[in-house]
């Protein structure tokens, strides 16, 4: 779960949420440069798999892939949680400043920023569309302080939900 401060309460994005915010940016990816069994690796995006070591030895060891293919999906795979993280958090720095999300699968630095348009663009542009947009289910709470966990699982379960969104552009 993802929680931020708000004024008058708390930000909560479910961890399945930011998973599929995640898969929803993998899928974005230019197909010629995706990783090799970019289906599997977008199923293991959106489960947030904790099983990623496992995972990368499986492929290795049952599917003949070559080590240098799975540590580049698992870098894919880290680097698209890594954007939706930046996301969920609100970590786009203000006044268009650029933020590093990280190395992608090929060793590349990409960077995020927003524009005043609130636009984001990532540079170098990884992605097969000029331009799409993403969304993540997020609720807010507005009680800052609970008695009980029981309380809080209300609250959580009553809060209603919305839908943030980000739209993409290459620049």
């Amino acid at each position: 779960m993802i929680v931020k401060a708000t004024p008058n309460g708390w930000k909560v994005i479910y961890h399945r949420a930011h998973a599929l915010l995640a898969a929803q940016l993998a899928g974005q990816w230019r197909r010629k440069n995706a990783p090799e069994r970019l289906y599997e690796t977008l199923a293991a995006i959106s489960h947030d798999d904790d099983l990623e070591k496992e995972w990368e030895e499986r492929w290795c060891k049952e599917l003949g892939i070559k080590k240098e293919k799975v540590d580049a999906a698992y870098a894919f795979m880290q680097w698209c949680d890594r954007l939706s993280l930046i996301l969920c958090q609100e970590e786009l720095p203000a006044d268009e400043r650029f933020l590093e999300i990280s190395k992608g699968p090929e060793g590349q630095r990409y960077d995020i920023m927003q524009r005043s348009d609130n636009l984001v663009v990532v540079k170098p542009w990884p992605f097969q569309d000029d331009k799409f947009t993403v969304n993540v289910e997020a609720c807010d709470i507005f009680q800052v302080k609970f008695e009980s966990s029981t309380e809080l699982a209300q609250a959580l379960q009553e809060a209603p939900i919305k839908v943030l969104k980000w739209t993409f552009v290459k620049s």
